[in-house]
Order: C-alpha cells, then sequence, then structure tokens
C-alpha cells in the first residue's frame, strides 16, 4: 500500500533541489565547466630581441636574436618568417637553439652604417602548433662609419 507524502514536504525537497542547482549560476557562469575539455594553449609570443627595440649605435656585424616565449617548432624558424629590411630585405641565414628557444638571424654581409632596420616575425609556430597571435616587429640603427684611423709617419719611426 502507497502512502501519501504531506505537500509541504514535496515543496521543500523541491525547492533546495531547485536552489542547489542555482548556486553554480552565480557566479555569471552559464554552465558549470567541463572536466573533459582542455585548457586553451598558452600563448606564443616574442619575448625579447637583441639589439633591443629602439636601440643606436648598433654594431654593423651584429647578429639578431629573438627569444621566443616557448619552444618553437624549428622548420617555421627560417627566412621567410624572419625578416630583416632597411626597407630592402636583408641578406641572411637563420639558426634557431631549441634549448634557449633562440632564433638567430646573421646576416650574410655587414649591415650599412647609419640605417635603419626592421625585424619582422610572422608565421613560426610553437612546437605545440600554436601559431603567434600576431606578428612582431622591431627597430634598431647602426652606427655611423667609425672615421678612419690616422696614421702618422715621421722619419723618427722608419729610422727607429
Amino acid at each position: 500500500m502507497l502512502r501519501a507524502i504531506p505537500c509541504f514536504l514535496c515543496v521543500a525537497s523541491l525547492s533546495s533541489v531547485f536552489l542547489a542547482s542555482l548556486t553554480g549560476c552565480s557566479s555569471g557562469n552559464s554552465a558549470p565547466a567541463d572536466p573533459k575539455t582542455p585548457a586553451p594553449p598558452p600563448s606564443f609570443s616574442v619575448t625579447a630581441i637583441t639589439p633591443a627595440a629602439g636601440a643606436t649605435q648598433v654594431q654593423t656585424n651584429a647578429a639578431i636574436q629573438i627569444t621566443f616565449s616557448s619552444a618553437a617548432e624549428a622548420t617555421s624558424v627560417n627566412t621567410t618568417n624572419i625578416a630583416v629590411t632597411n626597407p630592402k630585405a636583408v641578406a641572411g641565414a637563420v639558426t634557431y637553439n631549441a634549448t634557449t628557444n633562440t632564433a638567430t638571424f646573421t646576416p650574410s654581409a655587414a649591415l650599412a652604417s647609419s640605417t635603419t632596420y626592421t625585424v619582422t616575425v610572422t608565421g613560426v609556430t610553437s612546437s605545440a602548433g600554436t601559431a603567434m597571435a600576431s606578428s612582431f616587429t622591431s627597430t634598431f640603427s647602426t652606427m655611423a662609419t667609425p672615421p678612419a684611423p690616422q696614421f702618422q709617419a715621421s722619419l723618427y719611426n722608419l729610422y727607429n
């Protein structure tokens, strides 16, 4: 035989279940986080550059070093994705050090004196496959041509 439960107990039970389901929404979230959904990958970007952005008096034989926030996909670190211009493209080679997450652009010839160069990094991806959120640009200027050393010859130097 079934027994009837007084109605006020049913209402009290239902209201507590309803209130418990609303507590997850009090923080403004529309739905609780799904524990099976992986967290988004960390962002991937350039964290440092040498010569520093805006540097002046940079040696004309300087190499450019670019450090990334995490390991880069080595095949994406190349002269297509790392460019140095003045505004013409500067010929050179790019190497990548996976231990330090650093790419190095070495110009094929000395940079021109008293010239502003732009370094642009775009298209490089992390080893996890994360693309850079945006391209990275930095400029630096090389030093003026140093004066030629003065040589003074004298008869004293020639005979002593």
